[in-house]
């Protein structure tokens, strides 16, 4: 993607922050208070959110499997078979150089014998190696497609199910609300709009965490631990 390309976006991204700047304050939302907030329990949450990332990843793994197993394996199949090819000529040319020859009177034709051996065998192991070459070509576009469909549906089924997970209650922003967003916003009767909207935005920040595999909170829970304060 070119660097002009993200400009519109750029623009848009501001112009929708701007708007939701404005609509909060004429709103009236509250501020979401987290004084009391302890680190060991932004600890906890993030490890119940790296075992659901961890299970929401090999969901998506058994659906790709399921979904681009059959593809993948025809593609294989051909090159795995002319690797095995290579493999074996390889095997039997080392065994032919190494193999000793007990009769003296013969050495001479044996080894005229053994060298043209091995010389068949090694044009038909290079012979080998250029189809594999070849059909490695042939079947890259097709493979590089696969995985582009692959990478594209797994990451769906990731965004479909980590929204799903924050949707029923596994969220980051209001568990870390102690008493929930009703509580956090001092107390009084925030306004409806709010509620909505926070849940909104925490859905969908959940989503995406979630989304994003249990490398990424591996690694916000490692920052975490690392920028805590010490007792």
């Amino acid at each position: 993607m070119e660097l002009s390309s993200f400009k519109p976006l750029s623009a848009v991204a501001v112009v929708a922050t701007a708007g939701a700047a404005v609509y909060a304050a004429a709103s009236g939302f509250l501020p979401v208070d987290l004084d009391r907030l302890q680190a060991a329990e932004i600890g906890t949450l993030f490890l119940s959110l790296l075992f659901a990332a961890l299970v929401i990843e090999r969901a998506a793994e058994v659906f790709a499997g399921s979904r681009f197993g059959d593809a993948e394996a025809r593609l294989r199949r051909p090159k795995e078979r002319l690797r095995a090819r290579v493999r074996a000529m390889e095997e039997r040319i080392e065994a032919e150089l190494e193999r000793v020859i007990a009769s003296p009177q013969e050495n001479a034709k044996a080894i005229a014998d053994r060298d043209a051996y091995v010389a068949e065998l090694r044009a038909e192991a290079e012979a080998a190696r250029r189809d594999l070459e070849a059909v490695a070509q042939r079947t890259e576009p097709k493979a590089a497609e696969l995985r582009a469909r692959k990478r594209v549906e797994a990451g769906a089924i990731t965004m479909l199910l980590g929204a799903a997970t924050a949707a029923v209650g596994i969220r980051v922003l209001e568990t870390l609300s102690e008493g929930g967003f009703e509580t956090a916003l001092g107390g009084a009767a925030p306004p409806a709009e709010q509620l909505f909207w926070l849940r909104l935005v925490d859905v969908a920040l959940t989503a995406l965490l979630l989304a994003g595999g249990a490398d990424g909170l591996h690694q916000l829970i490692k920052d975490l631990t690392a920028r805590r304060p010490q007792a």
